[in-house]
């Protein structure tokens, strides 16, 4: 809740802010692109987008862009981050009630049992821009006006939600949100007016573009300073799989989640062989978030090799001996 007399600041920017803001400190220009690349770099800051949904009524809006209902599909996976009990009194609720509101100060979500399952019938709040977005890769098809968005990605909202149950009030996070854009012939874009910065403290904003100094020299002319060459051999933990590798295909992106669960579900399964991990986390992936095993997901064995190598992990040689039930563990803590 915001309070009631807050203490002067300034913590939500527009890239024309920033842009002003480096053009007055450091007498350089950046592009949107190169602004973002940099920005890309610092977990510190939101990159953020307003949505708004309503089943039946509106179309979905990315911040002022329009996509007809029949243009995408907007899921809710059955987990949501939430914990196993909160999950299951969700589900007990939505089929004793036509629907659940969960909110925030920014934010509002709506829940209803359709067709045995939750799904997301209003949206309304901000999200953070996928990490593909913010890719060298993808900002070469984007320009100073235009963000080019992913066919489908999960979401993340930026505010925690309430929701009162018993007379309780509990905050969740929901951890994704998953958005799928279904007309191939349609450029799924957010426009780089409507992205929204947010910083608790902005004397940060120097420390970030402080390599703006170091590239052009205190004494020199405005400039065009170019964020991505700067940071081009730099690794982007936020855009890769955890290992050094970069993302190369639409396989990769879901690496770095894939190689934690790995890891977690190893932790809390020491009795079972590489193969039944990899398999079982696979398995789960797919049925929670939709994902299709050829074309989102590489070889078991290629996960399997990475693992040893890369994460240091080893498993037991039990071959024949095969658990009833593996406990997969996808969220992190």
């Amino acid at each position: 809740m915001m309070n009631e007399f807050p203490i002067y600041t300034k913590q939500w920017f527009s890239l024309n802010a920033l842009q002003r803001f480096i053009k007055q400190q450091f007498n350089a220009e950046l592009s949107a692109k190169n602004i973002l690349a940099t920005l890309a770099q610092h977990s510190e800051i939101a990159i953020l987008f307003n949505a708004n949904y309503q089943r039946g009524t509106q179309p979905l809006l990315l911040g002022s862009n329009t996509y007809p209902t029949e243009h995408f599909q907007l899921k809710a996976p059955p987990i949501w981050g939430f914990e196993e009990i909160t999950k299951q009194t969700i589900l007990t609720t939505l089929k004793q009630k036509e629907a659940i509101q969960l909110k925030a100060e920014r934010t509002e979500l709506s829940l209803q049992q359709i067709d045995g399952k939750p799904q997301i019938t209003a949206l309304h709040g901000l999200l953070y821009v996928p990490p593909f977005s913010l890719t060298e890769e993808a900002l070469a098809f984007s320009d100073e006006n235009t963000l080019l968005l992913p066919e489908y990605s999960f979401y993340e909202l930026f505010e925690g939600v309430e929701w009162t149950y018993n007379d309780n009030v509990i905050t969740h996070h929901p951890e994704f949100l998953y958005l799928a854009f279904s007309d191939p012939t349609v450029e799924h874009t957010l426009a780089m007016a409507d992205l929204r910065f947010y910083l608790d403290d902005p004397a940060q904003l120097t420390g970030i573009f402080s390599a703006i100094n170091s590239e052009l020299g205190k004494n020199q002319p405005a400039a065009e300073f170019n964020a991505a060459e700067l940071i081009k051999n730099k690794s982007n933990e936020n855009a890769n799989n955890g290992t050094e590798e970069k993302i190369k295909n639409k396989k990769d992106f879901y690496n770095k989640a894939i190689f934690n669960a790995i890891k977690r579900t190893a932790e809390a399964n020491p009795e079972c062989g590489g193969y039944q991990i990899i398999n079982a986390v696979i398995a789960e992936m797919k049925a929670r978030y939709n994902l299709k095993e050829n074309a989102d997901f590489h070889s078991i064995r290629y996960y399997l090799d990475k693992a040893k190598k890369e994460l240091k992990l080893s498993f037991p040689n039990n071959r024949g001996n095969r658990k009833s039930e593996i406990h997969v563990i996808l969220n992190a803590k």
